[in-house]
């Protein structure tokens, strides 16, 4: 995993529908937008949990687990950082002990699912130090695999070549 560190509050992320600390005032997942109203979120010395299937951090259902998979639903315009979803280690740590193998996400406003292995999220995400949720390890959406609402994965897009070769 590829380690970076931030301004503490430059962009606060993590697992589930967490909220920021009052200080901040920002989304757990926030790119550094004002989020008013979500203050509440657990801190990253309260540990993970799984109960029947769903993992909770401090009472608080942030994801489950079925079928092999940890899934997981986000808001894409607040909870993602530099197009990256994240997850706490300590709640990556407790899927996997629940029998994740993979991690399948869905975006609330739009439908649109991904999927990646954790194996892959491990390999290739960046890890993420915030001073008060933790650490968190993060991999682009353009690096997982779309899934159609149908389950299967789509057809690469056509792209309209250019005809004398020339570049963008």
């Amino acid at each position: 995993m590829h380690r970076q560190s931030e301004t503490p509050g430059a962009g606060n992320v993590g697992g589930g529908h967490g909220r920021a600390n009052a200080s901040n005032r920002q989304s757990q997942y926030s790119t550094g937008q004002r989020q008013g109203q979500e203050i509440h979120a657990p801190s990253g010395d309260m540990p993970a949990y799984v109960r029947n299937g769903m993992i909770y951090v401090a009472g608080r259902h942030l994801c489950s687990v079925r079928g092999g998979e940890l899934r997981r639903t986000f808001d894409s315009s607040k909870e993602l950082l530099r197009g990256s979803l994240l997850f706490r280690l300590d709640v990556l740590a407790v899927a996997v002990d629940a029998g994740a193998r993979v991690i399948v996400a869905t975006d609330r406003a739009s439908g649109k699912r991904w999927r990646v292995s954790l194996q892959e999220v491990m390999a290739r995400g960046w890890v993420y130090d915030h001073a008060r949720f933790g650490q968190q390890v993060g991999l682009p959406l353009t690096s997982w695999q779309a899934i159609h609402s149908d389950g299967g994965t789509p057809e690469p897009e056509l792209v309209q070549l250019d005809m004398f070769g020339g570049g963008r």
